[in-house]
């Protein structure tokens, strides 16, 4: 349970503060951005998209405990989630003995 936990953790930082190969396509398209400002629009719509879309996946990954998605059920999540399991009460950070 918890190498589960820690993969969440991982995850949700992750969101914010990519790395590897990730981080470099985001600031090469932020440069390349700015250097050519009418595609500097699409490359942000672009990188607003990826952005939504490792929060939504980072709030739907699954509770250890009960399975449920551990940040949200909206298909439309604003953060990631809280620091306990919306279903089950699980804390993401002192696992339960």
């Amino acid at each position: 349970m918890e190498e589960q936990l820690i993969k969440i953790r991982q995850a949700r930082r992750d969101v914010f503060f990519p790395k590897g190969k990730t981080l470099y396509l985001l600031i090469s398209c932020f440069v390349f951005g700015l250097i050519y400002k009418p595609i500097g629009i699409v490359l942000g719509i672009i990188f607003m998209y990826s952005l939504f879309e490792r929060i939504k996946y980072t709030a739907h990954l699954p509770c250890p405990k009960c399975g449920e998605p551990f940040g949200t059920k909206n298909s439309f999540p604003l953060g990631v989630g809280g620091m306990v399991c919306q279903n089950c009460g699980l804390s993401l950070y002192v696992p339960e003995q």
